[in-house]
């Protein structure tokens, strides 16, 4: 299962961690694991080029996102949208919380 977890504080900065693996369909096949890497990938990309100390580790299976600022926070409040269409669809492979 893919755990996401993500914390925001009032001085604007977020904080996204994704772990695991859906095991949905085997690797190169898994569409679960696709969407959320890209959701991933996407807020990484976006807060690496416009977020203010930013903070990105990207490795297979993990994820760890960190930056500060209004843009990050759109960025994250997208993504989570994304998330959060994907655990509704896919409860048994991803987990926000």
């Amino acid at each position: 299962m893919i755990r996401v977890e993500y914390k925001v504080t009032d001085e604007k900065e977020m904080e996204l961690t994704m772990q695991g693996h859906s095991d949905y369909a085997e690797p190169g096949r898994d569409i679960v694991c696709a969407a959320a890497t890209i959701l991933a990938r996407t807020l990484a990309e976006d807060v690496d080029l416009h977020g203010k100390n930013a903070s990105v580790d990207l490795r297979p299976g993990y994820a760890s996102i960190r930056a500060k600022g209004d843009r990050a926070m759109e960025a994250l409040r997208v993504v989570m949208t994304g998330f959060r269409l994907l655990e509704q669809n896919y409860p048994e492979q991803l987990r926000i919380g």
